[in-house]
């Protein structure tokens, strides 16, 4: 393999990993966003972001994971019990990309500090729309990844005839063209391993019905953040054909503010 150019960006990638990896003791010592926290620090910073804006936020209780933990999605609406047409938000699918679940939370965030700012033009977001912030997806594994196995990506579920393996991955656990697309397998040990059938993941299976059974013919968007590379990626993951709208969507993803517009400014304070 001598005649195929590459570069060695790292000399040793485990130690970046060590490096950035905090105790829940170092932790506490940083500011929220300075260290990616743990299921704990979320839960608190959700529970401390509603007490400061109850008047937007509320918390729906919607399921529970394989290891039990249980799911709550955070609605962020002007007025909570108008139904709007919604947008959701989520995170954390896979277990060590972990800035994703921060990137959803500092969103959120965003969002809730816009609940005192009525004048303001930006206000509309709250105004039009319904937003639903899930922070992670894939709670089990990613409390795996931050305490035993910094690189672990799928969930912690045990099936039958699993050859021993632990873990689906909850990004290609979807009931649309299950194990049927380029980037999945049916092999239990693979990262990219589909589970037994389609929904065979408790935590898919309560994001599925709680869109069914609250946001049925009102859902215009929905977000879901990873960290494998600088991408926007259109649906759908099983066909390489572009959705009819793209260049609208590329349109808006290239359309960046400026920094001088001081609609889209972040708070000052990144903890509210």
């Amino acid at each position: 393999m001598d005649d195929i150019w590459h570069m060695a960006l790292s000399p040793d990638l485990w130690n970046c990993f060590k490096f950035w990896t905090k105790s829940a003791k170092e932790r506490a010592k940083l500011g929220f966003f300075e260290a990616y926290p743990g299921l704990v620090e979320i839960d608190q910073y959700v529970q401390d972001l509603i007490s400061k804006f109850p008047e937007c936020l509320s918390l729906i209780p919607f399921g529970t994971s394989f290891e039990g933990r249980s799911f709550q999605i955070l609605k962020i609406s002007s007025n909570p019990s108008e139904r709007k047409s919604s947008i959701w938000i989520q995170g954390g699918a896979h277990a060590r990309e972990q800035i994703g679940p921060a990137t959803v939370i500092y969103i959120a965030t965003e969002l809730a500090c816009l609940c005192y700012k009525e004048n303001e033009e930006i206000y509309e977001l709250l105004n039009s729309f319904d937003w639903y912030i899930l922070p992670i997806l894939n709670p089990d594994g990613y409390e795996y990844a931050q305490n035993a196995d910094r690189l672990w990506r799928k969930t912690r579920s045990r099936h039958p005839n699993a050859q021993n393996c632990v873990r689906v991955d909850a990004n290609r656990n979807w009931n649309i063209k299950w194990s049927d697309a380029t980037g999945s397998s049916s092999r239990p040990c693979s990262d990219y391993y589909a589970g037994p059938k389609a929904f065979s993941e408790p935590e898919k299976k309560a994001v599925s019905e709680f869109m069914l059974d609250h946001l049925k013919g009102r859902l215009l968007l929905f977000l879901d953040f990873h960290s494998y590379s600088q991408r926007w990626l259109t649906p759908y993951g099983y066909s390489s054909e572009l959705p009819p709208n793209y260049q609208e969507q590329r349109s808006r993803v290239y359309s960046r503010p400026r920094r001088s517009d001081s609609r889209f400014a972040a708070s000052e304070d990144r903890r509210f």
